[in-house]
C-alpha cells in the first residue's frame, strides 16, 4: 500500500536589529530637537539679558552725560584746561526715573576740552560717560560733544542794569537779551527775542514776541584775564600796536577791488585789508588838526576837516574849508569849466569868507554835487591842507583836492604805518595809487599765514570802515567809532561772509564827532537848532556790523545828550543824531543811556546776525555755557579716556 508526504514551508529569514536602529535614530531625533529647544531658549534669555544690559547701560551713559551738562552750566568752579580732562563721576550708582538704583551698572563721567582747544573758532567740549558692572569686564562708552556758548549770540547782555535806565518807544532789540540784574522798559520797546534776567524783567508795556525769563541762572562776566593769549596772537602776526604818546591811533578797514577789469565788486576773501594812522598831535592841545571826538560849534576843524566837492576835469574833489579862501583855490575855480569850477565872483566872495557867519554856513550846508561833509585827519580827501612843501611836495601837490586815493603817507598831523610783512603784489592790479600799496595791511591768511584774525591795541583806538574779512579788534583802553563800519556784504543776505568783533578793556563809544551828531555850521552867536544843523556824513544814521564787548565799563554814546534837539526820528521817536542800526550785538559790564525823551542822542535798533548762533568773531569770549552738539559711540574695547581725550585735543 503506498503513501504521499508533504513538505513543510520553509520560514521566511529574520530581520535582524533594524527596530532598534529606528528607535535609535528617533531617539536622537528627538534629544536633537529638545538640545535645539533648550539651546534656543537659553540663547533667547542670553539675547535678552544681553540687550537688557545695553539697554540698562546706554541709559546710565546718557542719564550721566545730560547730569554733566547740567552740572557745566551750574557749576562755576569747573575749569576745563586746555589738555587734560577733569572726573566728574566715579563708580557712580544712578537711579531709574522710579527711583530704583540701576542694577550691575556703575558710571564714571569725564568732560574735557576737544578740537581746537585755543578758542579761535570757537570752542568744543566732550563729556565722556563710561558704564561698567561691579567686575569691570563689561562697558559701554558714550561721547557727547559740547558746542560752548558764545557771548557773542547775544543782541543785548549787559552784567549790571542801572534802575534809573529803561528801554523805551521806538526801540528795538531783534535778538536775545540778558541781564545778570533787572530788566527795565518805559513806554513800548519791541524785543522779538527771548528777554532774562536774573531777577526781574518789569516796566512799561512792551510787546515781547517770545517771551521773557526772570529769575535767570547768572552768567559770570568775562574778565581781562582770559584774554591774556590775545596779544600774542595779534603780535606774531604783525597786528599788535601801540598808539604814539602824543596823540591817538586810529584804524580804518578797506575792502579792495583786486581785479577791476574782471569784476565790480571786493567781496572776494583776499580783499580784505586795513590801514593805521598814527597821530603825532596831541589831540588836546591841538586847535588845528583836533581828531574830532568833539565838535564845539565854532570849532576851527570845520576849516580843516571839513568841506564841500567840487568837479574839476569830470573828476568830483573835495576841498576843506580852510583852502576856500587862498589865491590857487579862487584861482581854479574862476577858471572855465571843465578845468576850473567856472565861478563867478559873488559866488568866489560868498564861499571863501573864512570864519565868517556868512561864508561857512553856505559851504557847509552844500548838497551839489556831493553833500559837504568832515573827514577824520589823514584821510586822503584832505590832500589840499594835509601835505605840505617840506614833506617833499610840490606845490601842484598841495594845491589840489582830494578824493579816495589821494593817499599820503606822512601829513602834518601824523602818519600812516608801513606793513611789516611780505608785499601783497596782488595789489598790483587794484585801483589804489601805488604810494598807498605799502601802508595796507592784508586780513587774507594768503597774504600773512600767521594771522588768527586778532588786532591788538595797547591803549586806545578810533576805527571805522568797510570790513571783509573775520577779525576781533582787542583794546587795553578804549575803542571809539569815528563813523560808520560795516561789512563788504550785507550779512542779511550773506549768512557768515564776514565777521567782526570789538573789545574795549574799558568803554566803547560811538564818537561825538562831526560824521556821527548833526553839526551847526554857524558861529556860536548865530541861532542854533535843528533848523540850522546839518550832518556832515553820507547818512543820518550809525551803521555798525559786529558785535561789540566792553569789559569794565559801557557800550555807549559819547555824550548821549548833547546835540540837535529832535534832528530826526527814529521809528517814529524824535530824537537827535538818529538809529544805532546794527547787526550784530552788544556785550556790557555796565548798561547806559543812548538818548533822553527830550530828542537828543541816539535810539537803539538792534538786529541780530543770524551767523553768530553758530560762529563768532575769532577769540571772543565764552558764556562758560555748552549746548549738544553730536552723540558717538566709543568701542570699549579699545577704551582708554587718557587716549581718548589726547587724540580729540587738536592743539
Amino acid at each position: 500500500m503506498s503513501s504521499s508526504r508533504t513538505r513543510p514551508p520553509r520560514p521566511l529569514p529574520d530581520r535582524v536589529g533594524s527596530a532598534l536602529i529606528l528607535v535609535l535614530v528617533t531617539t536622537a531625533g528627538l534629544a536633537a530637537l529638545a538640545m535645539s529647544a533648550i539651546f534656543l531658549a537659553s540663547s533667547s534669555g542670553l539675547m535678552t539679558r544681553y540687550y537688557d544690559r545695553e539697554r540698562n547701560y546706554r541709559y546710565a551713559a546718557e542719564e550721566a552725560l545730560q547730569m554733566g551738562l547740567s552740572r557745566l552750566a551750574k557749576d562755576t568752579s569747573i575749569h576745563l584746561a586746555d589738555t587734560g580732562y577733569v572726573q566728574l563721576m566715579t563708580n557712580a550708582q544712578l537711579t531709574d526715573a522710579y527711583g530704583n538704583a540701576i542694577q550691575n551698572a556703575k558710571v564714571n563721567l569725564y568732560v574735557g576740552l576737544t578740537g581746537n582747544t585755543t578758542g579761535q573758532f570757537g570752542e568744543f567740549a566732550s563729556l565722556v560717560a563710561e558704564v561698567h558692572d561691579t567686575t569691570g569686564n563689561t562697558r559701554y562708552v558714550r561721547r557727547l560733544e559740547l558746542m560752548a556758548q558764545n557771548f557773542a549770540r547775544y543782541a543785548m547782555f549787559t552784567n549790571q542794569f542801572s534802575s534809573g535806565l529803561c528801554y523805551s518807544t521806538g526801540e528795538f532789540i531783534r535778538g536775545l537779551g540778558f541781564s545778570n540784574q533787572i530788566w527795565n522798559s518805559c513806554g513800548s520797546p519791541t524785543y522779538y527775542d527771548t528777554i532774562s534776567a536774573v531777577q526781574t524783567v518789569s516796566g512799561g508795556s512792551p510787546t515781547y514776541v517770545l517771551g521773557n525769563k526772570p529769575g535767570a541762572t547768572p552768567i559770570p562776566f568775562p574778565t581781562v584775564a582770559r584774554l591774556a593769549a590775545l596779544p600774542g596772537y595779534a603780535s606774531g602776526a604783525n597786528y599788535s600796536f601801540t598808539p604814539n604818546a602824543k596823540g591817538a591811533m586810529r584804524i580804518e578797514f578797506k575792502s579792495i577791488n583786486l581785479n577791476p577789469t574782471v569784476d565790480s565788486d571786493s567781496s572776494e576773501a583776499n580783499e580784505g585789508f586795513f590801514r593805521v594812522f598814527q597821530d603825532t598831535v596831541s589831540n588836546i592841545t591841538s586847535s588845528a588838526y583836533y581828531d574830532l571826538t568833539t565838535m564845539p560849534a565854532d570849532s576851527i576843524v570845520y576849516n580843516y576837516q571839513c568841506g564841500d566837492w567840487h568837479t574839476i576835469n569830470g573828476m568830483i574833489e573835495f576841498f576843506p574849508y580852510a583852502v576856500h579862501n587862498t589865491a590857487w583855490f579862487k584861482t581854479l575855480m574862476l577858471a572855465a569849466a571843465p578845468a576850473g569850477g567856472g565861478w563867478i565872483d559873488s559866488q568866489l566872495i560868498a564861499d571863501t569868507l573864512v570864519g565868517s557867519v556868512h561864508g561857512r554856513p553856505i559851504v557847509m550846508s552844500h548838497t551839489t554835487p556831493r553833500q559837504a561833509r568832515c573827514y577824520p585827519s589823514g584821510d586822503p580827501h584832505l590832500v589840499a591842507v594835509e601835505r605840505n612843501t617840506t614833506s617833499g611836495y610840490v606845490a601842484t601837490d598841495t594845491a589840489k583836492g582830494g578824493y579816495d586815493t589821494t593817499f599820503t603817507p606822512v601829513t602834518r598831523r601824523g602818519y600812516w604805518m608801513p606793513w611789516p610783512g611780505a608785499a601783497v603784489t596782488a595789489l598790483s592790479g587794484s585801483n589804489r595809487t601805488a604810494g598807498e600799496l605799502p601802508y595796507l595791511f592784508p586780513l587774507y591768511r594768503g597774504y600773512n599765514a600767521s594771522t588768527k584774525g586778532v588786532i591788538y591795541v595797547n591803549g586806545d583806538v578810533k576805527t571805522s570802515g568797510l570790513l571783509n574779512g573775520f577779525v576781533t579788534l582787542y583794546a587795553s583802553g578804549n575803542v571809539w567809532f569815528t563813523d560808520d563800519l560795516t561789512y563788504v556784504t550785507d550779512p542779511a543776505t550773506v549768512l557768515c561772509g564776514n565777521l567782526f568783533g570789538v573789545i574795549a578793556g574799558q568803554n566803547v563809544w560811538i564818537a561825538d564827532n562831526a560824521m556821527n551828531s548833526p553839526q551847526n555850521p554857524t558861529t556860536p552867536t548865530s541861532p542854533t537848532g535843528p533848523a540850522n544843523s546839518v550832518w556832515m556824513s553820507d547818512n543820518q544814521n550809525f551803521y555798525l556790523d559786529g558785535v561789540t564787548m566792553s569789559l569794565t565799563g559801557t557800550v555807549g554814546v559819547e555824550n548821549w545828550g548833547s546835540h540837535a534837539i529832535n534832528m530826526t526820528t527814529c521809528n517814529g521817536t524824535a530824537v537827535g543824531r538818529g538809529c544805532i542800526a546794527q547787526i550784530g550785538g552788544v556785550i556790557e559790564q555796565v548798561i547806559s543811556a543812548t538818548y533822553n525823551g527830550a530828542g537828543s542822542g541816539f535810539a537803539e535798533n538792534r538786529g541780530v546776525d543770524q551767523c553768530l548762533y553758530q560762529e563768532s568773531p575769532p577769540y571772543f569770549p565764552l558764556t562758560g555755557r555748552y549746548s549738544s552738539n553730536r552723540f558717538f559711540e566709543i568701542d570699549p574695547s579699545r577704551y582708554n579716556v587718557a587716549t581718548v581725550f589726547h587724540r580729540l585735543q587738536a592743539l
